[in-house]
């Protein structure tokens, strides 16, 4: 199975921070859509997402905020 970007455009900032779309599935894109579809039980392994989400999306960088009874992961700039 592979992706197809051909009607895809990136636009200037896209470029200057080489952003890069995949080309086929891979266990970390699974595992990224898994935890985004799960139930939120996210607690015990916070930090192990956040850089799950750094690691797959670099250049981008991620924050986690504590609200009343929940966490908050945001993309910086």
């Amino acid at each position: 199975m592979k992706f197809d970007f051909s009607k895809f455009k990136y636009n200037g900032k896209d470029i200057m921070k080489k952003i890069n779309l995949p080309s086929k599935p891979t266990p970390e894109l699974a595992e990224i859509i898994g935890i985004m579809l799960g139930d939120g039980s996210l607690y015990s392994y916070l930090n192990y997402v956040k850089n799950l989400f750094e690691e797959y999306f670099y250049p981008y960088k991620f924050s986690l905020q504590e609200l009343e009874n929940e966490f908050l992961m945001i993309m910086l700039k």
